[in-house]
């Protein structure tokens, strides 16, 4: 670490001006930084390290808060210690500046107030003086605080902000009314906001303190002279943007280095972060370059990540080592324990009760389209099971439940529903692995064995939609929905809505138009043979566990057009396919198909009709949710599968038009516009304000 500035705080020590007025500062400040707490809340972290000592990008906290003060000028530090006191000592003896930082060991913590006065002789020694919590990871102008103490003549200056507990009463001038409500003020006027943990004091804040150094509170006596001197606190109220973490939970400390390393919220003085991307990688941590890195992640010194390893939005800390192949997401991850983002909500949760936390480790999954989240939990023994956790306002939570016990009971290819929580919108499932189709593609298979995988997946559809509809015909407990016109005109108006008018910002008068041929598509759709559908099948839903296929997702499921799953298999726009490839698992399914009685024994011709009029439903669908997750829910990544997914809804009217079937005229105006080139500028303009190339 560098050394800190030596020079005391120079610019008070001559007049501050401002238009009209002279302001006599300060000679010298001191100051003192709180760090004898437990950490309580970020065990098992605390108990390898002091809390003042977790790095944060590589950089300890403690040294990041001292460089701060130093930088505002301060002549001597006071630092408390209490818990693991000697890593504390052996960091600060190695600064550079370790004269000017005194430590002021408390066998028995403190308190907020006591270790003030253990410290009294040093901060005394100046005009004034500065506290800043151990833990609080803030972008606070300092300088302008203490500017503001100087310039004001208060015994108690309070860096507050509009936070997550407003209970510091101010008036409209900036004077400190009451905290916690203990005074009792209750002004209309006030204004309610949360410490900061930083706070400036003139030494004649003193005499609210005892003489002897006791575990006392600051609280009781900022409340003492709130009462005794009125105005004698004041409010330094940080300008909205300004960044401010305390660093007390798992999740917040996860939340310091997204904000840090994906938002730029923060710079990070002393810390070598990278100008651009979200990868902090130093000399020392092992990375095999097959690794596959997303979201943000910062590796450590000391720390490894073996051969073809996935992380992403993961703290790697020294000593922790990533197995080949394994998948980790919104971890803390230690040389010997795992802290998940939602740990603390988790253990609360109540369809969780009989899980043994110690010896449970929680990864995330990969977060898709809906704001449901999904999280591995691997327990002792190898068991291994999947949460899903959603909220009120999934309208199809109930569904997923049902369904999921309905299809599982009828041994139809889904997960088996362990355990689920109506009240806290939550579902412990069978685990299935990560090995989506999308992943295997991803990784590199031969044509041969991607002709064979997708074979078995047509077969295992099959399966599922045979099975599905005998089941749902003897039992119509699931209530699964149909997906009848009106459904089908949905689709099409959200691919109107969502993906031409918001999305490309076609015209209106334009798109008018379509109504009709929206109307022909939907009257065909619907004259299919109908089947049970699981209505998403895409490669990122479909699974091979245990040398089986298995679907996720299903909450989806209706009955419907028998080519419509087929057809999102074959046209997923997430994987690339040969039209080799499709042609024959196309023409294998309809054999099976009519061999089950799905669909009756007809030329290949029709069933490629019946392909071509879901080609189009389900690519607009498709199209029209890339519109609404980029442009509503802001998941602007999903705008690089727009190219690929307008180029096949081009492909599926041109195989539309070559069949030339009588039942369905050419779509002049759906044709007209894919074709237009205002389209493709609109959607290009997009993906370039996102940053992504069109491919």
């Amino acid at each position: 670490m560098a050394g800190f500035p030596s020079q005391s705080l120079r610019v008070y020590s001559r007049a501050i001006e401002k238009p009209g007025v002279v302001y006599m500062a300060a000679s010298k400040i001191n100051g003192i930084i709180l760090a004898a707490g437990l950490g309580t809340r970020l065990r098992p972290l605390t108990e390898r390290f002091p809390k003042p000592l977790i790095s944060v990008c590589n950089q300890p906290l403690l040294g990041h808060i001292i460089r701060k003060m130093f930088d505002a000028g301060l002549s001597e530090l006071a630092i408390n210690t209490h818990h693991l006191p000697e890593a504390v000592n052996s960091f600060v003896k190695a600064l550079p500046d370790s004269s000017r930082i005194k430590l002021f060991h408390e066998p028995e913590i403190l308190g907020t107030g006591g270790p003030l006065i253990n410290a009294k002789a040093l901060l005394a020694s100046g005009d004034a003086f500065l506290l800043h919590n151990g833990d609080i990871l803030a972008g606070i102008d300092l300088s302008s605080l203490l500017r503001k103490h100087l310039e004001s003549g208060a015994m108690v200056t309070m860096a507050l902000l509009d936070g997550p507990e407003n209970r510091v009463s101010i008036s409209p001038d900036g004077l400190v009314l009451d905290i916690l409500g203990r005074l009792g003020d209750c002004s209309e006027k006030a204004r309610l906001l949360t410490y900061a943990g930083v706070a400036a004091f003139s030494t004649s804040f003193f005499s609210h303190l005892p003489d002897l150094p006791v575990k006392t509170s600051l609280i009781d006596a900022f409340l003492s002279a709130i009462s005794s001197t009125p105005g004698a606190l004041r409010a330094f109220v940080l300008e909205p943007g300004t960044y401010w973490n305390d660093l007390g939970t798992a999740e917040q400390y996860w939340n310091a280095h997204r904000d840090i390393l994906l938002k730029n919220s923060l710079k990070l003085g002393g810390a070598s972060i990278p100008e651009k991307g979200a990868l902090l990688c130093p000399e020392g941590a092992k990375l095999d370059p097959s690794a596959h890195l997303s979201g943000f992640v910062s590796l450590a010194p000391g720390c490894s990540v073996g051969e073809g390893a996935d992380i992403c939005n993961c703290v790697v800390l020294p000593g922790a080592h990533i197995a080949a192949g394994d998948y980790r997401c919104n971890e803390v991850i230690g040389a010997d324990f795992s802290m998940h983002r939602d740990h603390r909500r988790l253990v609360q949760m109540r369809v969780l009760g009989d899980i043994d936390w110690p010896q449970t480790r929680i990864s995330s999954l990969v977060e898709q389209g809906s704001d449901r989240r999904f999280y591995r939990l691997k327990m002792k023994g190898g068991r291994s099971e999947i949460l899903l956790v959603s909220n009120e306002t999934d309208a199809d939570f109930g569904r997923f439940v049902q369904l999921g016990e309905f299809f599982a009971a009828h041994g139809l290819p889904t997960p088996k529903i362990f355990r689920a929580s109506r009240e806290e919108y939550a579902v412990r499932m069978e685990d299935l692995g990560d090995a989506t189709i999308c992943r295997i593609l991803s990784k590199g298979i031969s044509p041969d064995e991607t002709l064979k995988l997708y074979e078995k997946i047509a077969l295992a559809l099959l399966h599922f939609q045979s099975g599905g509809t005998c089941a749902l015909k003897k039992d119509a407990a699931a209530g699964i929905r149909l997906f009848d016109y009106d459904y089908l005109r949905w689709e099409t108006s959200y691919f109107r809505e969502r993906f031409l008018e918001k999305l490309c910002a076609f015209p209106k008068e334009r798109c008018d138009a379509l109504d009709a041929e929206f109307h022909l598509l939907a009257e065909s759709a619907r004259s299919q043979p109908q089947v049970c559908m699981h209505r998403d099948f895409q490669s990122q839903n479909i699974l091979l566990h245990d040398s089986q296929i298995r679907f996720v997702d299903f909450q989806g499921a209706r009955i419907g057009p028998v080519a419509y799953d087929l057809m999102s298999l074959l046209r997923d726009p997430y994987v690339a396919l040969s039209d080799e490839l499709r042609d024959f698992v196309s023409r294998r399914y309809w054999e099976e198909a009519a061999r089950l009685g799905l669909v009756p024994r007809l030329e290949q011709r029709q069933y490629d009709f019946w392909a071509a009029i879901v080609w189009l439903q389900r690519g607009m669908q498709a199209l029209g949710a890339y519109g609404f997750l980029s442009m509503v829910k802001g998941k602007t990544q999903y705008l690089r599968h727009v190219p690929r997914a307008l180029a096949s809804l081009r492909s599926g009217l041109s195989a539309l038009r070559k069949l030339g079937n009588p039942e369905l005229q050419d779509l002049p105006a759906l044709t007209g516009i894919c074709n237009d080139r205002l389209l493709e500028e609109r959607a290009r303009e997009r993906l370039a304000a996102a940053e992504l190339p069109w491919i």
